[in-house]
């Protein structure tokens, strides 16, 4: 065999061992892609916590100036919830202010307007017959009861509010940036099918050239056995 023979065919080895190194980690980047893939294209979005909770130590004392005062709107559903909020605002005043007495029409009204709101309903009043008591049971709270109890319930009453659609609204944030997260997980899931798909082309592109290169070579086997 001559030395263009040899250096030729050494070269051809070479050729066919890097042939076979990049056939294996094309195959292998393949598997993983395709892994990835069955665990990405049904992502789900992470499970948010829509319980949202009113806390009484959220409330702050404000200045007489600054307490919220909530519109009032007419009409409302006399339910077994409507007398339990009057009853806890009866209870409320009366803490504060022995002789204390309500408006049940006015009651009625602001019932009305938290049981309608659509980012408020029931859970909220429910919550707030608990918490709103808490609140006017601090002293700082019961003080501001006895000078003004109308104005300092109308405070609490929107602080509650507020905080409430501040919860609500942070779940809504979260359950949409969930759902953006598994959208992208799914389209990057597809992205990697087509990566995995073009990497198994490769891979069988490179082992056919594996093979025709061995063919070659045992051609030029048979040649230079058959010249001697």
């Amino acid at each position: 065999m001559s030395l263009i023979h040899k250096v030729e065919s050494a070269y051809l080895q070479l050729l066919r061992i890097l042939f076979l190194i990049f056939a294996t980690v094309a195959i292998g980047f393949a598997v993983l892609l395709g892994v990835q893939y069955m665990a990405r294209h049904n992502a789900k979005p992470e499970p948010v916590n829509e319980k949202i909770v009113l806390s009484a130590a959220s409330y702050k004392v404000h200045a007489d100036s600054e307490a919220p005062r909530p519109s009032q709107e007419k009409g409302i559903e006399k339910d077994a919830l409507f007398e339990q909020f009057s009853n806890m605002i009866v209870k409320v005043g009366k803490s504060a202010v022995p002789d204390f007495s309500v408006n049940r029409e006015a009651v009625r009204n602001i019932y009305d307007q938290l049981l309608h709101d659509p980012k408020l309903g029931r859970d909220f009043i429910e919550q707030t017959n608990k918490v709103l008591p808490q609140i006017a049971a601090r002293p700082e709270v019961t003080a501001r009861l006895q000078r003004d109890v109308g104005g300092e319930f109308d405070a609490i009453l929107g602080h509650l509010r507020n905080e409430y659609k501040e919860q609500g609204a942070n779940i809504g944030d979260k359950k949409a940036a969930a759902e953006s997260e598994a959208t992208e997980l799914r389209a990057s899931a597809t992205q990697g099918l087509y990566g995995a798909g073009s990497l198994f082309v490769a891979f069988v592109g490179l082992i056919l050239l594996v093979v025709l290169l061995k063919i070659e070579r045992n051609l030029r086997s048979a040649k230079v056995v058959a010249s001697v």
